[in-house]
């Protein structure tokens, strides 16, 4: 939609390509393909973070206090990759 070489009225000199919104675009989807693909698997009942919260919630030696800490740990955990693909795409 942009034209191959432009200039903004406060820089006439300065010339843009239509190349660096393309990559900013892609940039975003795909860190948001794997933003959605790293919150699935953190968050479903199908994958080992939210089996081994339920094994240890189930279990006898657990208390309240411990499967709070643990559920707060894989939140944590959970938030690292998309911090992570937030900072390159930024």
């Amino acid at each position: 939609m942009l034209p191959s070489q432009f200039t903004f009225a406060d820089s006439p000199t300065t010339v843009y390509y239509n190349t660096g919104p393309f990559y900013a675009a892609l940039a975003g989807c795909v860190s948001g393909m794997i933003i959605g693909l790293v919150t699935e698997y953190w968050t479903s009942y199908s994958y080992s973070p939210v089996l081994e919260l339920i094994e240890n919630c189930m279990g006898e030696g657990g208390n309240a206090a411990t499967n709070i800490v643990y559920g707060l740990a894989l939140g944590y955990l959970s938030c690292i990759v998309p911090v992570i693909c937030l900072a390159i795409t930024i």
